[in-house]
Parts: C-alpha cells; sequence; structure tokens
C-alpha cells in the first residue's frame, strides 16, 4: 500500500500507523527526508540526522552525519561597523542592490561583494514565509559556497524511524580499537525495531552495511525473541519516544498504541549489541515523552551511581506523570532485568491536564553543586538534596508545565508540577539547553516546540516567562542547542538545530544574545525545502 499523507496526517505523523511498503526507489542519502531525531556527538563535531521517509517514496528512510565545523561557518556574524568584522570584511550597513542592510559582515571584492548572503542568494518574500530566514538554501551534498560537503556519511535504515539518542562510548569499553565514539540508538516504527548505529570518531557510521547500503539484520534489534533474551520477547508495535541511561547500558522506549514501556541493556563490548529484556505493559493508553531522572551524587550502595536509573513517562490520554527504576537482577540465574513502577502522580496544574508530548529535566543545579565542592569532604551529602527542574509540554490546554523533583538521600520523589505557562496550539516536544547572554555567559533555558503553530518557545526559567519565540517553516520536530566549546568559561558561539518534518529541511537558530538582531531567528537553511507531495 502507497501513502499520500494530507497535511492533517502530517500534524499527527509519528502517532499514527502506517504500512511500510515503499516505492522501490532507494532514499537519497544527499537529502534530509521528513527528519525526525537529531542528536550531537559528545565532541561537538557532528550533527547526527534521523529521516524517516514518512510518505514512504522510498524504500527505507536513512540516518547522516553532518560536518558542524562546515555549518557554523555559514553563520553570519552581526555587526554595527567595519571594525566589528575581519580585515577582508566590511559591516553592511546601507544595504546593496536595494536590499533592507542586513547589519551582518559582508565580503569587501570578488564574485559576492556587498552580498549579506553570498552565494547563497536572498529568499523571496514568498520563500521567506514557508521557509523563514533571509538567504537562500545550503544544498548539503554540493554547498554553493565551493567548499566540502556538509554530509559526512550516511546509510539507510528502515522506514518510519520516530526519535534517537546518542550515547558516548565510556572510557575502557571492552573491546573497543579507539575508533567508536559512540552509538546512536534509533526506535523505528515501519518493522518494529530498535536500529543501533555505531558513530565513528570521524564522523563515519557503521551498522553492518555495504558501501551506500542499509544497516544489516544485526544492527536491527528486537525482533528475534529466540535469540535475544531469556524472555523471548518480542518488541511491541509502534516504538516512539527513547531515553537512555548516562552510560548507555539501559535504554527506554515508550509504545503509545501498546500502553507498554520496552526495555534494552546495552552492552558495548565491541561484538556484543543492545537486547531487549523486558516489556511493561497494562500502563494508561498512549506514553509519550520518556526521561532519564539525575543520578545519584556519588556512589550507590551498589558502588555504581548508574546501577538503577529512573525514567519519568508522560501520557497522551491520562493527567499523569510515571516513575520508573531498572533493575539488573544480577542476584538470579540468568540475570533477568525488569523495569518497576516507584511513582506516580496526577497533573494538576491544568483543569484537563492529559495529551503530554513531552518531557524534560534540568538538573544543572544539582551538577553545578557538585562541581563547586568537588573533592571536599561531605560534598555528597551537601548536593544529593538539590531539586531538579521539570518540564512537561502539554496540549489541553497547550501549556508548559513547569515543577520539580525532590531528592531524599538521592531518591527521586514524586514530581511536583505548580506552574503552567500558556502556548501556541499543538506543542510537542520540550527541550533543556543553553544561550549566551549578553556578557557571553551560558545560561539555561527551556525549547519548547509547537509542530502545529511553527513557534518555539524560548522559556527563561530564572525569570519565568517565554523571553522570545523563534518563528519556524513547517513542522517544526527535533531539536538540539549546540554551545561550544562546551567546557570554555566563555564559549565562542550558541545555536539551535531544528528538523523541520513537514518540508523536509534543517533550520540553524542563533542563540548568542551578544547578536541582539538575530537572537532568536532562523539564520541559515541547510537543504531545499520540499513539501509534502500531497499538497503540491
Amino acid at each position: 500500500m502507497h501513502h499520500r499523507p494530507s497535511l492533517a496526517l502530517l500534524a499527527a505523523a509519528v502517532a499514527i500507523p502506517a504500512c511500510v511498503a515503499g516505492e522501490g526507489k532507494e532514499p537519497a542519502l544527499e537529502r534530509f527526508y521528513f527528519p525526525t531525531g537529531l542528536e550531537q556527538s559528545a565532541d561537538l563535531r557532528y550533527l547526527y540526522v534521523v529521516n524517516s521517509d514518512f510518505d514512504l517514496q522510498f524504500t527505507g528512510g536513512s540516518a547522516q552525519s553532518v560536518d558542524l565545523s562546515r555549518v557554523r561557518a555559514l553563520v553570519p556574524r552581526e555587526c554595527s561597523t567595519d571594525a566589528d568584522c575581519p580585515t577582508q570584511e566590511r559591516c553592511d550597513t546601507e544595504g546593496t542592490k536595494g536590499q533592507t542592510p542586513s547589519y551582518w559582515c559582508v565580503a569587501k571584492s570578488g564574485a559576492h561583494a556587498g552580498e549579506p548572503c553570498g552565494p547563497f542568494g536572498e529568499k523571496t518574500a514568498a520563500e521567506e514565509l514557508l521557509q523563514p530566514g533571509r538567504c537562500g538554501a545550503v544544498e548539503p551534498s554540493q554547498p554553493q559556497d565551493g567548499g566540502s560537503s556538509l554530509l559526512v556519511d550516511a546509510v539507510k535504515i528502515s522506514a518510519l524511524a520516530t526519535d534517537a539518542v546518542f550515547r558516548e562510548r565510556p572510557a575502557g569499553a571492552d573491546g573497543s580499537d579507539g575508533q567508536i565514539a559512540g552509538r546512536l540508538f534509533i526506535p523505528v516504527r515501519g518493522d518494529a525495531t530498535l536500529h543501533w548505529i555505531d558513530m565513528k570518531s570521524d564522523g563515519t557510521l557503521d551498522c553492518g552495511q555495504p558501501a551506500g547500503g542499509e544497516c544489516d539484520d544485526r544492527h536491527k534489534v528486537g525482533d528475534r525473541p529466540a535469540e535475544e533474551n531469556t524472555r523471548r520477547l518480542r518488541l511491541p508495535t509502534e516504538p516512539f519516544g527513547i531515553a537512555s541511561s548516562e552510560d548507555g547500558a539501559v535504554i527506554v522506549m515508550t509504545h503509545p498504541t501498546q500502553g507498554a514501556l520496552s526495555l534494552f541493556e546495552n552492552d558495548w563490548r565491541a561484538a556484543s549489541e543492545p537486547r531487549l529484556q523486558f516489556v511493561l505493559g497494562g500502563l494508561p493508553s498512549s506514553p509519550s515523552g520518556v526521561a532519564l531522572v539525575p543520578g545519584p551524587i556519588g556512589e550507590s550502595s551498589s558502588g555504581d551511581p548508574r546501577a538503577n536509573p529512573e525514567f519519568l513517562v508522560d501520557f497522551r490520554n491520562a493527567a499523569e506523570l510515571r516513575l520508573f527504576r531498572f533493575f539488573g537482577d544480577e542476584g538470579a540465574t540468568p540475570a533477568r532485568p525488569f523495569l518497576q513502577q516507584t511513582r506516580a502522580v496526577a497533573i494538576t496544574a491544568l483543569a484537563n491536564g492529559t495529551d503530554s508530548r513531552g518531557v524534560a529535566i534540568d538538573s544543572s543545579e544539582r551538577e553545578a553543586c557538585e562541581s563547586a565542592c568537588a573533592g571536599e569532604a561531605d560534598c555528597d551529602l551537601r548536593c544529593q538534596d538539590v531539586s531538579a527542574r521539570l518540564f512537561v509540554a502539554n496540549r489541553s490546554p497547550a501549556s508548559l508545565l513547569v515543577g520539580e523533583i525532590e531528592f531524599i538521600q538521592n531518591v527521586a520523589q514524586p514530581p511536583q508540577l505548580a506552574d503552567s505557562i500558556p502556548l501556541p496550539y499543538g506543542p510537542s516536544r520540550v527541550v533543556v539547553g543553553q544561550v549566551l547572554d549578553e556578557t557571553g555567559q551560558p545560561v539555561t533555558r527551556v525549547f519548547v516546540v509547537c509542530f502545529e503553530s511553527r513557534r518555539i518557545g524560548i522559556y527563561n526559567p530564572g525569570l519565568k516567562l517565554i523571553e522570545t519565540w523563534v518563528i519556524t517553516g513547517r513542522g517544526p520536530h527535533a531539536l538540539v542547542v549546540d554551545v561550544g566549546p562546551r567546557k570554555s568559561s566563555s564559549p565562542d558561539y550558541a545555536l539551535a538545530y531544528v528538523a523541520h518534518f513537514t518540508d523536509s529541511y534543517l533550520g540553524v537558530v542563533q542563540l548568542d544574545q551578544r547578536q541582539p538582531r538575530t537572537y532568536g531567528q532562523m539564520v541559515v537553511t541547510l537543504g531545499k525545502s520540499s513539501p509534502p507531495r500531497s499538497s503540491k
């Protein structure tokens, strides 16, 4: 069967079952196509993009790695005078060829002298309406500036991927040749599996594929009950949200149509793979978002601070949040890991409170406490009760729910939601990240993606308000915040990458408040907008 999705279907794309027979064409690995997942490498060098092939035009989706040094070099430099620009450039304070002044640094000479957008050209008003940003789209594989491709590598995966999570390979993991930087885990609805890809330190991808080919069956797990687990489990249909422990050893996915959670254990040894270990059913229908709860400060009783990670889950059809803890069951032979619910709380901050679409937890205050007193006696005791801030995207009504998770002797207590911030319709995801303030210091912000209303709210948790709205194209979905260098006291850049699901491209948002004219605006477009076929 072949689907020709309407725009109404696209708005709810990641929630609707679909058949997976494509049209026989191999996916175009050099383009973005219905992107649903974005992640960044631990060293900030690469952006990982997961494309879903939602309309099944091809025989599958794809996963790509993007060179972020190339992307950052495309971001315009804001200026007030020529002194703010490099020697070979000047500040565009008057405009060129009748255009509005950009207040960006532009070339003094050459084929594109004085042009704010250089070889990429400027969008028409009609183009900018659907694809915000002044400059024309950058062709990812053959950028118009004559430089190298933005795409480092790409592989084919199964169709209808919904999300992604990346975890850095732990130091000292057995069996590593030093080339594997981490793993990308991808829930895929098309074949009801968890895909996993080893991401190499040079940006290339390894999932057992032939050159330019598809990930092999070993890198698609959850569908081989006899081989993968002692319980002979098969992964439930419709995997959707995904979260992982900090070390990538424990992976939890939600299954909205089944009212279930699935649990995988990931073995980092080179010859090993993630294994489905447990399925917890009987939950309220449509578990949606899932997030890792901050781990214990210091060592737990087992000596491993990540021995029993907890995960927070929200629901579309129930006004509640639930906490689930992982248990490794090491005392059994063989061990049979499982998830167990430990806490549940009703959402009472709203009159309705159902239809939650994403959850995020900010543990920066706990981390800052531990960093400030590292090495001191009783540091763990001082920090173990510091609360984590909690944020939930809710659609009924459209709101950002704000609260906290308290800890008593490192044990997470029931989540508390105390405030709600009105949003435009269609909130679908919430992400905690950082921006640079007027002094160049990184400060925490919360990004609320509103799919249908084409907005991303940047919430200031200190002032308890949305400080600005990012105007996006159609169907903003996944988002990654890129601030770096991460360990610098004064980072050089602050950007966000936004995957536009409906029109299949990426947008780059400026997040540096030292550049007030472009703060919160799309400043680079990666890939030409490609409307869904049913809308052409």
